[in-house]
């Protein structure tokens, strides 16, 4: 699964990472 991590980048999207 894709958990979203509260992180805003530049693009002001939350980065995502599989775990």
């Amino acid at each position: 699964q894709l958990q979203g991590f509260g992180e805003m980048d530049r693009r002001s999207e939350c980065t995502y990472t599989a775990s």
